[in-house]
Order: C-alpha cells, then structure tokens, then sequence
C-alpha cells in the first residue's frame, strides 16, 4: 500500500511540473476597418521571461507599436486588437503582449484640395523678425 501511495504522488508531482498555467491580463480592440480594408492584417509580438516571475522592467513591450507601424510604412494601421498575458512554467513566468491589425492605405487628399504652402527658410526668418 505504502508503495502505491508514493507512485500516486511521484505521478501527481510529475503532472504538477509539466502543468502550466496561464491568465490573460488585459484585452484591447480599436475600431476594425470595412471588409475590403481588411485585406493585409500584421501582427506584432514580444515576450519577456524571468525566474520566479521577478522581472526588473515593463519595457519589453515597447517596440510592438513600432514593429505595427515597420509593417505598414505607407499606410495607416487600424482595427488593433491587444493582448498582455502571463504563462507560468514551474518557476519560470512568461509575459507576452502581441497585437494584430490591419494595413489601411492612406487615403489621397479629396481632389480639388489645395496643397499646403511650403513655407521657405527666408520667410520663416522674416515671420520672427530676424534679419534677412
């Protein structure tokens, strides 16, 4: 009896170290495009780990808005939907935050719109009263 009573609990421990647990913390979403706008989605991730789920800075998750943006250099990300999670693995926490979206092109100006006036250096000066 003694002897299946320890296999029982060397089997429970060995499932409690392969077990993970995970727990969404936040979700986000912005406004999502129309259909046809929805045609080139991208994504963004970043992940941070750390023993004993001690982490030294939050700053792990600043390059996925730019990593958006890097994806759609001539267009206007929109429809984001966010999500910061953690996973514990025994004595190891991971968080990651990862971002979807869709690359809208940016709309051209209506027709018949003026351009705004480039204003030259000289002016520039003229307008603050510096000399010519």
């Amino acid at each position: 009896m003694n002897q299946l009573m320890l296999r029982g609990l060397i089997g429970a421990l060995i499932l409690q170290v392969c077990a993970g647990c995970a727990s969404l913390q936040s979700v986000s979403v912005t406004n999502i495009p129309r259909a046809p706008e929805r045609a080139r989605p991208i994504e963004a991730k970043e992940n941070n780990v750390a023993f004993l789920g001690i982490h030294f800075d939050n700053d792990f998750a600043d390059a996925v808005p730019e990593a958006l943006r890097a994806q759609c250099p001539n267009g206007k990300v929109t429809g984001i939907y966010s999500k910061y999670e953690t996973k514990w693995y025994v004595l190891v926490e991971n968080r990651s935050v990862t971002a979807h979206g869709y690359c809208v092109p940016a709309e051209p100006p209506p027709a018949g719109t003026p351009a705004a006036p480039v204003e030259s250096a000289r002016s520039a000066r003229q307008d603050v009263g510096a000399a010519p």
